[in-house]
Parts: structure tokens; C-alpha cells; sequence
């Protein structure tokens, strides 16, 4: 369910942004390539985020899961995927703080 929601958030940003010539087949290939990423990226953060209490956890992780984030940060095509992975950096870098593992 999650993910048909992440791929209409994302289908519904590039319509909004498309412009007179709306969407090509491009741009959907983005979007369908982006929330593939996004599923990954979420997946990685939920492993700090699930964990946020036993510092520990967060401790041995954290490297894993930013080194994982920016790989997908390089291969992200739209700015709504870009914009998603943004907050989702923050809440693992808050809840690394929080943690002393910086």
C-alpha cells in the first residue's frame, strides 16, 4: 500500500510540474525509477528509525545507512525524490545525535 502511495505522490508531482507538454515517457520513467530508490532508502533509514532507542543498534548502523543513502542520492533523477530523501537524512542524523554516534 505504501508504495502505489509513494508512486501517486510521485506521478502527481511531475503532472503538477509538467508544463504545457505534461508528462512524457521520461519523466514517468523517473518517477517509477525514483520510488524503486525510495522503497531502498526507507528500508535503510527504518533500520536506524526502528531502533532509535537502543543507541547501540544506532551506533553499529549509522555508517551503513548514510553510506547506503548517499549512494541512492546519486542516482536520484527528480526533485520530489530528492526533497523525500532529504527529510528522511534528517530523522537518521537527528536520532544519530541523539545517540552520540556522530
Amino acid at each position: 500500500m505504501r508504495r502505489s502511495g509513494l508512486m501517486i505522490l510521485l506521478v502527481s508531482a511531475l503532472i503538477g510540474c509538467g508544463g504545457e507538454g505534461g508528462i512524457g515517457e521520461e519523466q514517468v520513467g523517473e518517477v517509477v525509477s525514483d520510488a524503486s530508490l525510495m522503497k531502498e532508502a526507507t528500508a535503510a533509514a527504518n533500520d536506524i528509525i526502528r531502533n532509535q532507542t537502543d543507541c547501540e543498534a544506532v551506533k553499529s548502523n549509522v555508517g551503513d545507512v548514510n553510506e547506503k543513502l548517499d549512494t541512492i542520492a546519486t542516482q536520484i533523477q527528480t526533485s520530489t525524490a530528492e526533497t523525500s530523501l532529504a527529510a528522511l537524512r534528517r530523522q537518521v542524523s537527528t536520532i544519530a545525535d541523539a545517540c552520540g554516534a556522530r
